[in-house]
């Protein structure tokens, strides 16, 4: 009797020890969404990426280098740490990014990388088509170089 307590408890051990390891992915969801995939150059949305995981020790998320094609005009981030009716502990960040394109055409937002735990995950990429900026019949008349006098 002693020896299959014993072999119980070896397979209890190794299974916690093998698995607890290898479940980061798996109690992880990480993700980024945008407000808008079509937009005028002129016009601003909003990137939010989200972070959930119940590993809530040596987390760093890297973001791409989002000012090489947008004009940053509002970052926010929060975070939030909540237990569940089952007695687990859930982290959940969140990164708002109001942005505003440089330039027409279709422009790529590069996935965002988080380390957790050991594991290392990304975002998918984004592809948001920009069309050229709406002219005003102002607009149109200052760039013409007509000037009246009144």
């Amino acid at each position: 009797m002693n020896r299959f307590l014993y072999r119980a408890f070896i397979l209890i051990v190794l299974n916690i020890v093998f698995f607890s390891n290898n479940t980061y992915a798996d109690q992880t969801i990480f993700t980024a969404q945008v407000n808008k995939k079509k937009l005028k150059e002129d016009e601003n949305f909003t990137l939010k990426v989200i972070l959930e995981t119940e590993i809530i020790q040596n987390i760093r998320v890297k973001q791409p280098n989002l000012a090489k094609d947008f004009y940053i005009l509002s970052q926010i981030k929060y975070q939030n740490t909540l237990s569940t009716p089952q007695g687990k502990i859930k982290l959940k960040i969140v990164y708002i990014f109001v942005l505003r394109p440089k330039r027409s055409g279709k422009i790529t937002i590069r996935p965002f990388m988080a380390e957790v735990g050991k594991s290392q995950i990304k975002t998918s990429p984004i592809d948001i088509k920009v069309l050229p900026r709406h002219l005003t019949p102002w607009d149109k008349f200052i760039s013409s170089g007509k000037s009246q006098t009144i």
